[in-house]
């Protein structure tokens, strides 16, 4: 490693503060719970005693509430717990991460890795009734792949989808046109929150109103949800096509599943602890409180994904002036926002993919922006940015102000404050416009807005075509309107290359090229943490960070 001295940037500055070799508790997918290291899985036995709610029932609560649960039409990590057990998946990773049979049997790939058949299961129906079969898919990759529909997720997680068709009642084939590496792992590790198989007879049904009323070939089946209070999903008692490494692959043994929806942390605090719900996200200002409780586990895991972050509007100036973007980074005090947003259960974020995803490079700690104001502020004044008489740059009359859209929730809230001072401090004007996801995201897919924060869950690096490609301007979720041809090389690169060491070596190149070009700000990547009640017994904790409740039960 280098000296501090001899450290540089993509500005040639040294930082002010060095981020440190750090050894990160749970490396790429171990989890911790109440401290205590689980290895890649957990399973949670009942330990203790609580205020127990009603008998057979396991009430989940969320911090935000989905905008839709049509599978192919949100983009929102809140609705990828209730899709999860709402849907089945045609792959799933075991407790060791190994791919096993879900709705398919069996799979094989052609020798050029563009061609995949799935032999599928025989016994298995939809909620509605309808059967699941190779025509289902078929119905359910048309309608993804229709630009009609809008998915926003779907088309990406296929990769270079070229045809798709069923070669027998119970025998699919996707054909790609040329090879995708991630293409069995999205459908084993998150293929059943935008993947999965839908009955066209629900759709057809529903009409408009399938978000609402929606039938999947999963455990739990849709009841109910009464907006900003609560969804509601029953046991689906035909279900028996549950993944091999479960104990219980037949019907789950609770009667029902409520998702509460409570937005303030307190207020989810004070139900957890009144026993009010099961499972919950808590602060990290919680979490001592909660880990010390003999009556609750605490779930500990690097989110999988990316962490907070701010997305520029690129075609909004002054934000594609690469100097006035790398005087942002160079203004914030991460560590400091970490200490105090999230009381310090995260880590500082320098680059695109945290240490939780596969193909994160160490290097990006060594070459990513440090804290140095007095750096920020030179390269203001090299933009043309002067300090006006009321703490404020301006240039040409125009004042460097900034909105930024912003979620309720309190550790984004308090970051955005710390944010919104340094950025004072520097002479930068930011406005926090808080909203809920609901009114955000028309402004993020219409491209109507400056700067957001914003976080993604997923599993794989592939998450930066999506996030970064050219292609996805129109109908998907680059919003910040990026088009970068050496970029877009590099993620089509990424994504088609089948070798790991040659898609380490794409990705390295990716995560510098996010440096130098200062393409988003990187905050933090933050440590999720829930407390279960420990009134539950055999809830699984997923290495890829859900909860598993085939097994579960409560007294």
């Amino acid at each position: 490693m280098s000296s501090e001295d001899d450290r540089k940037g993509p500005v040639d500055m040294i930082a002010t503060i060095k981020p440190s070799r750090r050894s990160f508790l749970l490396g790429t997918s171990a989890l911790t719970v109440t401290g205590v290291a689980m290895g890649f899985s957990a399973v949670l036995p009942g330990i203790g005693v609580a205020m127990a709610a009603e008998p057979g029932v396991f009430v989940w609560g969320l911090p935000e509430e989905p905008d839709t649960l049509d599978a192919q039409r949100t983009a929102l990590a809140v609705s990828v717990p209730i899709l999860n057990n709402l849907g089945a998946s045609l792959l799933y990773r075991d407790l060791e991460g190994n791919r096993v049979p879900g709705l398919a049997t069996s799979w094989t790939v052609s020798d050029d890795g563009t061609t995949f058949d799935f032999m599928l299961r025989e016994d298995v129906t939809f909620q509605d009734g309808t059967a699941f079969n190779a025509a289902a898919l078929v119905s359910t990759f048309d309608r993804g792949l229709d630009p009609a529909t809008g998915a926003p997720v779907f088309g990406g997680m296929l990769g270079p989808i070229a045809s798709w068709e069923a070669t027998g009642d119970f025998a699919f084939r996707i054909v790609l046109s040329e090879p995708y590496g991630p293409l069995l792992d999205n459908f084993a590790a998150r293929g059943s929150s935008w993947l999965q198989p839908l009955s066209a007879a629900a759709i057809a049904a529903s009409g408009t109103d399938y978000g609402r009323s929606p039938v999947g070939a999963g455990p739990w089946q849709f009841v109910s949800w009464a907006s900003g209070q609560e969804i509601v999903l029953e046991r689906n008692p035909d279900f028996n096509w549950g993944p091999e490494f479960l104990a219980n692959t037949g019907p789950v043994h609770l009667e029902r599943l409520v998702m509460r929806i409570v937005p303030d942390d307190a207020s989810r605090v004070a139900a957890l602890e009144a026993g009010e719900l099961d499972y919950a996200p808590i602060p990290g200002t919680a979490y001592q409180r909660f880990a010390d409780n003999p009556s609750f586990t605490v779930l500990r895991s690097m989110r999988k994904g990316t962490g907070l972050v701010i997305h520029f509007n690129f075609e909004h100036a002054p934000l594609d002036d690469l100097k006035v973007r790398q005087a942002m980074h160079l203004a914030l005090n991460r560590e400091a926002i970490v200490a105090i947003a999230v009381d310090g259960q995260g880590e500082p974020g320098y680059g695109p993919l945290p240490p939780s995803l596969p193909y994160y490079w160490p290097g990006v700690e060594e070459i990513g922006y440090g804290y140095d104001p007095a750096r920020a502020g030179a390269l203001l004044d090299e933009a043309g940015w002067t300090m006006g008489g009321d703490g404020i740059r301006t240039n040409e009359g125009a004042r460097l102000a900034f909105n930024i859209l912003t979620l309720p929730s309190s550790d984004i809230q308090r970051a955005a404050q710390l944010v919104q001072q340094q950025y004072r401090e520097v002479g930068i004007d930011l406005t926090l416009d808080t909203r809920d996801i609901a009114d955000i995201n028309p402004l993020l897919f219409g491209h109507n807005f400056e700067l957001s924060f914003m976080f993604w869950m997923d599993h794989d690096a592939d998450i930066l075509y999506r996030e970064f490609h050219s292609n996805q301007i129109d109908g998907g979720v680059n919003w910040g309107s990026y088009r970068d041809p050496d970029l877009d090389a590099l993620l089509e690169a990424g994504r088609t290359a089948t070798d790991q060491a040659e898609r380490a070596a794409i990705y390295q190149e990716v995560q510098q090229m996010f440096i130098e070009k200062a393409l988003w700000i990187p905050i933090y990547n933050v440590y999720e943490l829930y407390a279960l009640n420990n009134r539950v017994e055999g809830a699984i904790v997923h290495p890829d960070g859900y909860l598993i409740l085939n097994d579960a039960t409560t007294p």
